[in-house]
């Protein structure tokens, strides 16, 4: 049940945010038609923009997902 009304005020709050102009442009979490691959496309596009302008660009890509697996672990052991 709380499922559910999490959703119905999660879509409540994103159609309040987005048809007052609240949410930034380039957010794509919470948004309908946006993923991780726009947002990707989007840098990618910002870095190929920069080269062809010439201007110095830096990249720099973490994989958290690492992370999580070894918080995953440590709260796995910790109720052993």
């Amino acid at each position: 049940m709380s499922k559910v009304v999490d959703r119905a005020a999660a879509g409540q709050l994103n159609a309040y945010f987005a048809a007052n102009g609240l949410l930034h442009r380039h957010q794509s979490a919470y948004r309908k038609r946006h993923s991780t691959e726009t947002a990707m496309l989007r840098v990618w596009s910002d870095v190929l923009m920069s080269a062809d302008a010439r201007e110095v660009t830096l990249l720099i890509l973490k994989n958290i997902f690492c992370h999580f697996i070894e918080l995953y672990v440590f709260v796995l052991i910790s109720y052993l």
